[in-house]
């Protein structure tokens, strides 16, 4: 994949993917899930490839950023009890590792359009269904 760009109307094309505030030729989510009675578990992995930051000089090659995430729940049935028939309790991680952005020499030190400064991340959540 070539994403032809230019700089300026009439100007030369050139290759923007794997440059920095253009598209990373590479950029995935891949899950797995398992589930098995009331359990259900989904664990994925994020990636987002290499590429290169040409508004610094030298040019600098920014590593690629991998996170993992996973989200395992629990859904009650009414042998448990009426009132919780049907009662869903989550455990979702995003980062799972705490894995760090890669440093991107701008402003922020790291490029918000391919990572996220947030660490680990864990929620709980409880939903019904009627």
């Amino acid at each position: 994949l070539s994403l032809p760009a230019a700089v300026a109307p009439g100007a030369a094309l050139f290759s923007a993917a794997d440059r920095i505030n253009y598209p990373q030729r590479l950029r995935d989510r891949w899950d797995v899930s398992w589930s098995q009675g009331p359990w259900r578990a989904v664990g994925y992995i994020n990636y987002a490839d290499a590429y290169t930051n040409n508004t610094v000089t030298p040019v600098q090659k920014v590593s690629a950023y991998t996170t993992a995430d996973l989200n395992v729940a629990y859904t009650m049935d009414a042998k448990i009890s009426p009132w919780l028939n049907n009662v869903t309790v989550a455990l979702e991680v995003q980062n799972l590792m705490d894995a760090r952005p890669p440093f991107v020499n701008i402003s922020s030190g790291y490029d918000p359009q391919s990572a996220s400064p947030i660490g680990r991340l864990v929620a709980v959540s409880i939903d019904k269904t009627w």
